[in-house]
């Protein structure tokens, strides 16, 4: 049950800043459905990056989280989040810091200790999403599931397998995690309305990678592959492979049509193409 007085909290009105990517969202439904996305989350470490002035680390504490870690740099927004600790007591902890040079993963394990599954639960800032889902990428161990709002086309990228949104970031982050896009909100929840779309989205980490592979070379391939993604492999790939004989026999070895855009491979197909490209680069150094 929620401790007295986090019923009656409520968030400080705190103006948005342009400068700091800022688009706070102020819909208690949607604020609980987000949450509720998220459950169970009476046995995590619940991690609300860019938590602003506290109104979705609120509702996830109301929603019986067993503890709260609220990111903010914001230092305008503390206030509102010290009141809500006064509230939430031991269920909560604020980091005022860049999430971006704090690892909050360590933090918690020193604090809690090994055991308790952590969840990100969060309205990201869209201007970082590069970078958290970076992060996250490299430290996909360490969740339980990661629940956010993200900017729509990035939502599409994660879930695509194949054409226009189908990228890098599709297939290094499927390797991982179970992608799972989920409902959209409306640019008028937010305040100030942001000018892209939004939509919340899920990822579970798998048991195991998709397959086995050294993540560092499949980033080599995938880059090559989509940094030229409007031509043909056998073009993108010069990068990779220059000596044109070794890049044909590396895409057969692989079963890969050349004539194809990286757009129109399907990711079992690059994580075969990055292996049998690993075995080629340990001959030929």
């Amino acid at each position: 049950m929620p401790e007295a007085g986090l019923s009656d909290w409520r968030a400080d009105k705190v103006p948005p800043l342009p400068r700091l990517g800022q688009h706070f969202l102020l819909s208690p439904a949607t604020l609980q459905r987000i949450a509720q996305s998220a459950l169970p989350i009476d046995k995590a470490i619940v991690c609300d990056i860019g938590a602003g002035t506290g109104l979705l680390s609120h509702r996830l504490l109301m929603e019986g989280a067993y503890h709260v870690v609220a990111v903010e740099n914001d230092p305008r927004c503390l206030l509102s989040l010290q009141r809500l600790k006064t509230c939430a007591g031991e269920r909560m902890t604020i980091y005022s810091e860049d999430i971006l040079k704090v690892d909050v993963c360590q933090r918690i394990r020193h604090r809690h200790g090994p055991s308790k599954p952590i969840k990100i639960v969060a309205n990201i800032p869209y201007h970082l999403s590069a970078p958290l889902f970076g992060l996250w990428l490299d430290g996909w161990r360490d969740y339980a599931g990661i629940t956010v709002t993200a900017q729509k086309e990035v939502v599409c990228r994660l879930a695509a397998t194949t054409g226009r949104n189908y990228g890098r970031l599709s297939v290094a982050v499927q390797r991982l995690f179970e992608v799972t896009p989920l409902f959209k909100i409306k640019r008028t929840a937010f305040t100030p309305p942001p000018q892209v779309e939004s939509q919340v989205v899920r990822l579970i980490p798998r048991d195991k990678p998709q397959v086995c592979l050294d993540a560092g070379i499949l980033d080599h391939v995938l880059r090559a592959a989509f940094g030229k993604r409007r031509k043909m492999l056998k073009s993108a790939l010069k990068d990779l492979v220059a000596e044109k004989e070794a890049l044909e026999k590396l895409l057969v070895a692989t079963g890969i049509d050349g004539t194809k855009r990286a757009q129109d491979i399907a990711a079992q197909d690059f994580y075969r193409l990055a292996r049998t490209y690993e075995s080629w680069e340990a001959a030929n150094r």
